[in-house]
């Protein structure tokens, strides 16, 4: 069901510094969980990335009230405003979210340098029926060792391959090979 007391799907919040988001999909459910917190929140000024790159951000709702800026990728509320970049670098991600319209990606002076400059911002083209919502795989399963990690790992890498035609094929950042 919709759900809007969550934070983010990913809160730092006690000094974490230099972390690096690269190769992630954070799918938040589109219209059937109406997911409206941010992606990720850097929740104090001694928060820092150091990269977040090559990421897919999809089905977010529109952020409600209690953060900084009202993007995907915020700060916390109780900071008011943004004193100065805490993310080295913010580049080669995806955006696919029509629920959020009103909602920015990233939170403005929160990336040093330009923010995005080679982003893609349309229907990533998976080759699965995405989101799934619920999930398909049997939790018991999982629980009892009936089913594997790394059975889990491949049903959601197939339903998350991009499909020939993707506009994520070679967007991804040249640096990485």
């Amino acid at each position: 069901a919709p759900n809007s007391e969550y934070d983010a799907a990913m809160l730092l919040y006690s000094g974490e510094q230099d972390v690096v988001f690269d190769h992630n999909t954070v799918d938040a459910g589109g219209s059937v969980a109406m997911y409206d917190a941010p992606a990720i929140v850097l929740g104090s000024s001694g928060v820092s990335l150091a990269s977040l790159r090559d990421n897919v951000f999809m089905s977010f709702a529109d952020t409600r009230g209690g953060f900084a800026g009202h993007a995907i990728i915020d700060s916390g509320a109780s900071e008011g405003s943004v004193s100065g970049p805490r993310i080295a670098k913010a580049d080669y991600n995806a955006w696919d979210n029509p629920l959020a319209a009103s909602t920015a990606h990233y939170l403005p002076g929160l990336v040093a340098g330009t923010a995005g400059a080679h982003d893609v911002a349309k229907d990533p083209s998976f080759t699965g029926p995405v989101p799934e919502v619920p999930y398909q795989i049997d939790e018991g399963a999982v629980w009892l060792r009936e089913l594997g990690v790394s059975q889990v790992l491949g049903h959601y890498r197939a339903l998350y391959t991009p499909k020939a035609g993707s506009p994520l094929i070679d967007a991804g950042d040249p640096a990485d090979g």
